[in-house]
C-alpha cells in the first residue's frame, strides 16, 4: 500500500511542480530502520529531483544530533537540503532549551543547514515568545 502511495505521491509532486502549483515539496521520513524507512528512501531515490527538503529529527543531545544530521545528508539523502527540526511539545527532537540552536550554529558553520522547521508551533504561545527571542539572537 505505501509503495503505491509513494509512486502516486512522487508523480503528484512532479505534476504539481511542473504546473507551478507548488514551489517546493518536502518529506519527513520516520526512521524505523525497517520497512517504513525503506519506502522513504525509495521515494527519495526515484523522486529526489523534485523533493526540495528532507527533515532530520530524533531525540538527541547536540553532538549526536549533528552526527545524525550529517549521516542522513551524507548517506541516505545525498544531495538534499536537510532541515533541522523539532516539535514544540518537546517530546521529540533536540529542543531549543537543550541545544537546538547550538547544533544549528555548528551545522550552519559546516555549510550543511538547509533551514529550520518547527512542528506544531502555533499551539505553544509561551514557546513562540521564547523562540522569537532565540531566533533573533541566533540570526
Amino acid at each position: 500500500m505505501f509503495y503505491m502511495t509513494q509512486l502516486v505521491g512522487g508523480q503528484l509532486i512532479t505534476i504539481l511542480k511542473k504546473s507551478q502549483t507548488i514551489k517546493f515539496a518536502s518529506i519527513a521520513p520516520y526512521e524505523d530502520n525497517g520497512p517504513l524507512q525503506s519506502h522513504y528512501l525509495a521515494l527519495w531515490k526515484k523522486y529526489g529531483y523534485v523533493i526540495d527538503y528532507v527533515y532530520a529529527y530524533d531525540k538527541l543531545s547536540v553532538s549526536p544530533f549533528i552526527y545524525h544530521f550529517n549521516h542522513q545528508q551524507d548517506s541516505s539523502y545525498v544531495g538534499c537540503q536537510l532541515l533541522a527540526s523539532f516539535i514544540s511539545k518537546g517530546n521529540l527532537d533536540l529542543p531549543p532549551n537543550d541545544g537546538f540552536f547550538e547544533a544549528c550554529r555548528e551545522l550552519k558553520r559546516q555549510g550543511k543547514l538547509g533551514g529550520i522547521f518547527v512542528w506544531s508551533l502555533m499551539n505553544q504561545k509561551p514557546l513562540v515568545l521564547n523562540m522569537n527571542k532565540n531566533l533573533r539572537l541566533w540570526l
